[in-house]
């Protein structure tokens, strides 16, 4: 595996890569739910490049940048394992050089849900993204389905600004009693961890229901919460159900291609979670 750690030696190394480029921008601190994104980068790309780079603008004031989860050595090992081809280290420098101009783009969409209780955190994503795909160039990226808004909206600026690259949209993985699996993990207590697993006990609920003819937003909202752990209703940031296709939130009644969308704290850590809700 080559490692660039600036942006010069990512142009020397891309510029001796024959074949198409797959892409997997992360945070680094990689777990199995990384490696599912970067094999299936490995399964339809000639070559793979990983991106580890804790991007600062995208952590508002009071959140976690400082003690975000890093380990570049055993990053770097778990990469090497996995064959990956090419990985940038880039500093903030090189992401965001002093002549750096932020790409113009909005939607609605970054100021919901997350976006609301984030502010200025999507802004940050696409910014971070954009800068990435700039710099690497590749023909696909791979994001994961447990960060649905945040696929959303990258999926949105892709198409609206045209960059000639393909979205792969990878599944949630998860750890043996359902926990989405994230970086921010690391920071819950093993009794956080048993009450956090039955978020997914609820999304699979209100799932359940859904599929038994309840359309009502109201009802199948109520499975979700009456299958959680009871103490940790009061630390539910949100329960949404949008439309797939445009993040509409359903009005009353859910159509035939909806998510559900959950936000749930531990402390000071957000876990966020979903489950399409599909005939």
């Amino acid at each position: 595996m080559e490692i660039a750690k600036n942006n010069f030696e990512l142009n020397d190394l891309l510029q001796n890569i024959n074949g198409n480029l797959g892409f997997v921008p992360t945070m680094g601190s990689l777990h199995e739910g990384h490696i599912s994104l970067i094999e299936s980068s490995k399964k339809l790309f000639d070559n793979t490049v990983v991106s580890i780079f804790v991007n600062p603008t995208q952590f508002g004031p009071g959140e976690d940048f400082e003690k975000y989860p890093r380990n570049e050595n055993n990053d770097i090992a778990v990469l090497k394992r996995h064959k990956v081809d090419l990985l940038y280290l880039p500093s903030a420098s090189d992401v965001y050089p002093n002549d750096y101009a932020p790409i113009s783009f909005t939607s609605p969409l970054t100021n919901k849900l997350e976006g609301a209780l984030r502010p200025g955190h999507f802004d940050g994503v696409i910014q971070v993204v954009y800068r990435l795909l700039s710099l690497v160039n590749p023909d696909g990226i791979f994001l994961g389905k447990k960060d649905a808004q945040q696929l959303k909206i990258l999926s949105l600026m892709i198409d609206q600004l045209t960059l000639p690259v393909k979205v792969h949209a990878c599944e949630i993985i998860r750890e043996n009693n359902g926990l989405a699996l994230s970086s921010r993990n690391a920071y819950l207590s093993k009794n956080d961890k048993v009450s956090a697993s039955t978020i997914y006990k609820g999304l699979l609920s209100a799932k359940a229901e859904f599929r038994s003819g309840s359309l009502d937003t109201e009802v199948v909202t109520a499975a979700f919460i009456d299958s959680i752990d009871p103490s940790i209703i009061k630390n539910i940031d949100y329960v949404s159900i949008v439309d797939q296709a445009t993040f509409t939130p359903t009005n009353g009644s859910i159509n035939s291609d909806a998510l559900m969308l959950v936000a749930v704290r531990f402390g000071s850590t957000r876990l966020i979670d979903n489950i399409e809700l599909t005939i």
